[in-house]
């Protein structure tokens, strides 16, 4: 040996840019994910509305026709809601994945709701209020629910999430604007 340390060579600084980079990306995808796609002036209107459907085997089987049909949700979300439809490669930012969850656990049922019928700015998500009803978008909502059991998810949400944004304790419109 002459004495002298090693010199950390580019293959070590990449090694260790990779283990930081690694979960930094984790990091900013959950903060992405958790983010809400209701504008900010909306977000309290957003959060008051509550589903009128009951959580039954009758909604959800009438959602999951809307999902995989008319509302085209499955081109985007999937088959199973994972965020891993068709076209969801294509998309930046990827959709969301609704068996993941955190994203039922953030996010109150009326913010959903909002983001079906009048889109998220910023994403390919289009609004769909001119295509679905009001009890389309509830009932497509009942049935996106049902991706997340089995995953740690809060099936049968009733407008809850984190935070406390409860909502209105049922009184709140079924819908938003003229139906």
């Amino acid at each position: 040996m002459n004495g002298k340390r090693p010199v950390a060579g580019p293959v070590w600084y990449v090694s260790v840019g990779l283990v930081l980079a690694i979960p930094l990306a984790a990091a900013a995808d959950m903060h992405e994910m958790m983010r809400s796609r209701v504008p900010d002036d909306k977000l309290q209107e957003a959060r008051a509305l509550r589903s009128p459907l009951p959580d039954s085997p009758d909604v959800i089987e009438k959602g999951k026709a809307l999902y995989q049909g008319k509302g085209t949700c499955m081109n985007c979300h999937g088959p199973e809601g994972g965020g891993d439809g068709p076209v969801a490669a294509a998309l930046n930012p990827s959709p969301r994945n609704f068996q993941h969850h955190g994203f039922w656990r953030h996010r109150t049922e009326g913010e959903i709701f909002w983001v079906v019928k009048h889109g998220s700015p910023g994403t390919a998500m289009i609004g769909f209020g001119d295509q679905l009803t009001d009890e389309e978008i509830w009932s497509i909502i009942r049935y996106e629910q049902t991706f997340a059991a089995g995953h740690g998810g809060h099936h049968g949400m009733q407008g809850g999430g984190m935070g406390g944004h409860r909502g209105m304790g049922g009184q709140g419109r079924m819908g938003m604007g003229a139906e």
